[in-house]
């Protein structure tokens, strides 16, 4: 979960863009970019956990 990545969302494919913030954790769809927002110091399987419930619930 780090810039650049590439995921794929309902058939498209986009780039993650990673901010890390003083913010609640928060997901957002921007053009060919998922921006994810987490808080300073967050580790790779809370990240991993945070895009799979967003994701989740996306499908839903």
């Amino acid at each position: 979960m780090v810039d650049g990545e590439t995921h794929y969302f309902l058939g498209k494919r986009y780039l993650l863009r990673v901010f890390e913030a003083a913010t609640r954790p928060r997901i957002e769809v921007n053009g060919n970019y998922i921006h994810l927002f987490i808080r300073l110091g967050t580790g790779r399987e809370r990240r991993i956990f945070i895009f799979n419930e967003w994701y989740r619930s996306q499908l839903k």
